[in-house]
């Protein structure tokens, strides 16, 4: 049963896949928004309105998307997102009586802004190097012969075994499901799979001796793959934090929170590297959380857990000042939506390559568009 991602057989497959759940989560939205008997309401935040929406929107999985690109359906009611539209039992949503039902008149009929939503992930990419960002979601180029060669060979060589079909993402993946559940017996089994490039004694040690893995009790609570959504001047930030450890505290509040992310790789780096490399991500992750359960800023850490052959590293990552500001967009966080809000404004068509600056660092050995970009670093 196990797949190669490599094989030039799997990529159809997974090309129906995708289609087959596309499919099914139109049929679901569709159920959704024609089975209300009072009241159908559409909770969105609001979006730019001098943006096209884009032409790929119904290739995507994404309702809103769906909603304000379709004439004649219930776009138009979106102009005016404070109202809830209201819809009598078994009528026709997808007309415009559905508008016609809600008493909302908007002026203009809204447009989709196609970054609305904002993952973690996404804004690491950004902080890192905007070209990159804009490569990887805004203006995606189709991957040349010797880029599809080098990431081949990048993942056989992660993997320890091109004939595994196990690349350096996929084996990231095991690892953190089997530390969610406590599964040593499949850490072990990954070891063997991949011949001894992951090693599962060292890990299965600190997992099971480590304060930050140690089981819930009654001043404790954890979650493991905790995901996440906040609104960020009327955009929404989503992510999903490895491992959270809150202390309890009186009064029904938190005393503490404690945000852990597990770093796989098959050789060593640095403290220094990881900071560089991932404090932006962990400060992402720490200002959510404080927004999220009314958290004294000043009782939040972070650490990041770097899981290699070399062994398991724990390095304490600092905070910067504006994780623990109490209100208001903080100034990083601002940057990035503006950032983000320039890149768009270009619209969803491609343009010159090298528009956007790159910024140059050790992160260019690792890029995905390392063979293409005239200004990586060696």
């Amino acid at each position: 049963g196990n797949r190669v991602p490599k094989d030039p057989g799997e990529a159809p497959w997974r090309a129906r896949e995708q289609g087959a759940r596309l499919a099914e989560s139109k049929r679901l939205f569709y159920v959704a928004v024609t089975r209300a008997q009072e009241q159908l309401v559409l909770a969105c935040v609001p979006v730019a309105r001098d943006i096209p929406p884009a032409p790929e929107a119904f290739d995507q999985d994404h309702w809103r998307a769906w909603i304000e690109s379709a004439p004649g359906s219930l776009s138009t009611a979106l102009a005016a997102p404070w109202t809830a539209p209201r819809v009598t039992p078994r009528s026709p949503v997808s007309t415009g009586a559905a508008l016609a039902e809600t008493g909302a008149r908007p002026a203009a009929a809204p447009v989709l802004w196609r970054r609305a939503r904002h993952s973690v992930t996404e804004w690491t990419l950004l902080e890192r190097c905007a070209r990159a960002y804009d490569w990887r979601y805004l203006h995606p180029a189709p991957e040349s012969p010797a880029d599809q060669i080098f990431a081949s060979n990048e993942g056989a060589a992660d993997a320890g075994a091109a004939d595994l079909g196990l690349s350096a993402r996929e084996i990231g993946t095991r690892v953190h499901a089997c530390l969610e559940h406590r599964h040593w017996d499949g850490l072990v089994e990954l070891e063997r799979e991949t011949g001894g490039v992951f090693r599962a004694g060292p890990v299965v040690q600190w997992a099971r001796s480590s304060p930050l893995m140690a089981p819930p009790d009654l001043l404790t609570e954890s979650h493991s793959e905790l995901a996440f959504e906040i609104p960020v001047d009327g955009e929404v930030l989503v992510g999903a934090m490895d491992r959270l450890v809150l202390e309890k505290g009186g009064a029904g509040k938190w005393a503490s929170a404690h945000v852990i992310d597990f770093k796989v790789a098959k050789a060593g780096r640095s403290a220094e590297d990881l900071l560089e490399a991932y404090t932006p991500q962990m400060e992402l992750y720490a200002w959510a959380t404080t927004r999220l359960l009314g958290l004294a800023p000043e009782r939040m850490r972070a650490t990041l857990v770097h899981l290699s052959t070399a062994g398991v590293k724990e390095v304490s990552v600092p905070l910067s000042a504006w994780v623990r500001e109490a209100s208001g967009v903080p100034a990083p966080l601002r940057r990035r939506i503006d950032a983000v809000r320039a890149l768009c404004a270009s619209g969803s068509e491609p343009h010159d390559p090298l528009k956007v600056k790159a910024t140059p660092g050790p992160h260019c050995g690792v890029c995905e568009f390392r063979l293409r970009c005239p200004d990586v670093r060696p």
